[in-house]
């Protein structure tokens, strides 16, 4: 729903954004998310990313997508971003 809303209104600023900075910070905080308990959360960036984005929406978007996968996944299960 929150890509629906995001590509329809298209609000927000875009600027030139580390898309593998933004990632590893929203996979940093999942970390502590209940969902997060007893699993394997990865992610492994090749190096930055640059992107024209809107930073906050994209990091929302990210945030939703992981939490999602984490509560989707069994006890010792893996999630790779």
């Amino acid at each position: 729903e929150q890509l629906l809303n995001y590509s329809r209104t298209g609000s927000g600023r875009a600027e030139p954004t580390d898309l593998a900075q933004l990632i590893q910070n929203v996979v940093d905080l999942a970390r502590h998310h209940p969902a997060a308990r007893g699993k394997n959360l990865l992610f492994i960036p090749d190096g930055p990313v640059t992107a024209t984005v809107n930073a906050p929406e994209v990091q929302g978007l990210v945030n939703n997508l992981v939490v999602n996968a984490l509560e989707a996944t069994g006890e010792g299960g893996t999630v790779q971003v």
